[in-house]
């Protein structure tokens, strides 16, 4: 709750870093993500991001993700590229669909994500393979 729109340059440049939390402030974007490439753990829940940028495939070690409550309408298929990613929270967004290519997140272990996503193809094919999927009924903040 510090009304921070951006992530700070000086924050990018610790590239050591294994934990962000910038919840519930006002983050439009994650711009300068692609450097903490050691993070395993973002929670950036409740903020003001409407797309999630491609070169966050950079986080390469990333095992949890919080993208919750934002605004959301897309995720890039570049997602799919986070090998390690095991906790997803997209709940409280604008999705419609997920990208095909999150299927290839073979170790997922939860999906948290809206009621109306539950039918999505790609969904199926996660529950299928063992990830538990977590639905709650679309809840915008905004």
């Amino acid at each position: 709750n510090n009304f921070v729109t951006s992530i700070p340059v000086c924050i990018t440049r610790l590239t050591s870093l294994k934990e962000l939390y910038l919840h519930d402030n006002t983050l439009k974007s994650l711009t300068g993500i692609e450097h903490l490439t050691a993070l395993t753990k973002i929670i950036v829940s409740g903020n003001r991001m409407k797309g999630i940028p491609p070169n966050m495939k950079k986080l390469v070690n990333l095992e949890e993700c919080d993208l919750s409550n934002n605004e959301l309408k897309t995720l890039p298929k570049e997602i799919g590229g986070l090998k390690k990613l095991r906790f997803l929270h997209i709940d409280g967004n604008l999705l419609k669909c997920l990208p095909r290519q999150m299927i290839a997140i073979r170790g997922m272990k939860r999906l948290v994500l809206d009621r109306e996503l539950l039918a999505d193809e790609v969904v199926s094919q996660m529950r299928n393979r063992g990830t538990f999927v977590s639905a709650h009924p679309m809840t915008l903040l905004r």
